[in-house]
């Protein structure tokens, strides 16, 4: 069974490192794609992999082949277990890979699910507490970002006549400076929370502290992460 499931987690690793290759040979090299999901709101599944995030789309990869061959396949429901691994692996990529700031909060927010799982039901003796502790620190966190995104797609609304949450679009947004300071900050302070900044480091000695050790690999090595590509990203 354990071989079945290394066999899965190395097809995204295989592809993930042909592109890493073709954009390590052509650095300007970009492919996009976009489709118009809700076009009442302006939003699409817009999805871009370029030189800036294919390092971390690798080592998404890699961390999750890693983390399913150090699995024990005799830990309680295993099949579950590496359905949370592959359940992350994929917010984690499409995270990194859309450009759509609300198909991205979809993502962001979706990583909640796996990451509780993993800590809440293959965690520690107090590992209910730190899946709620990260939980609820990392729900205000996509609370700051959506209200953020929102502001910024009612103000292209406003500006051009249609909703977009391209983040292309939110370039032509003309903003005033006490504006920009907003958005600057709820953006900086929602994507901190997860690296984490001060003062809102707290949640994390306990969820790695309790966190099942394996899941811990991917949990602390991409998360993060991520949150730090998405200020570079977009900010």
């Amino acid at each position: 069974r354990k071989k079945i499931v290394l066999l899965f987690s190395f097809v995204p690793l295989v592809i993930a490192g042909e592109y890493l290759i073709e954009c390590y040979n052509n650095p300007t090299l970009s492919y996009y794609y976009e489709y118009d999901w809700i076009p009442t709101f302006g939003i699409k599944y817009a999805l871009r992999l370029d030189g800036l995030n294919i390092l971390f789309v690798f080592l998404t990869s890699l961390l999750t082949l890693v983390s399913v061959h150090l699995s024990d396949s005799n830990i309680k429901n295993y099949s579950s277990y590496v359905s949370a691994l592959f359940f992350l692996e994929s917010g984690l990529i499409g995270s990194l890979l859309s450009v759509d700031l609300l198909l991205f909060l979809i993502f962001w927010e979706a990583l909640l699910i796996p990451v509780f799982l993993l800590i809440g039901v293959w965690g520690g003796k107090r590992a209910f507490y730190a899946a709620m502790k990260y939980l609820i620190f990392s729900l205000f966190g996509g609370l700051l970002i959506l209200f953020a995104v929102i502001y910024l797609g009612v103000s292209f609304k406003n500006q051009f006549g249609m909703y977009s949450f391209l983040f292309s679009d939110f370039t032509k947004i003309a903003l005033t400076l006490n504006e920009k300071l907003l958005i600057f900050s709820l953006l900086f302070l929602g994507f901190g929370i997860k690296i984490p900044i001060f003062p809102f480091y707290i949640w994390q000695p306990t969820a790695y502290q309790e966190a099942e050790p394996v899941s811990l690999i991917l949990i602390g090595g991409m998360i993060s992460k991520v949150a730090i590509y998405a200020i570079i990203r977009f900010l």
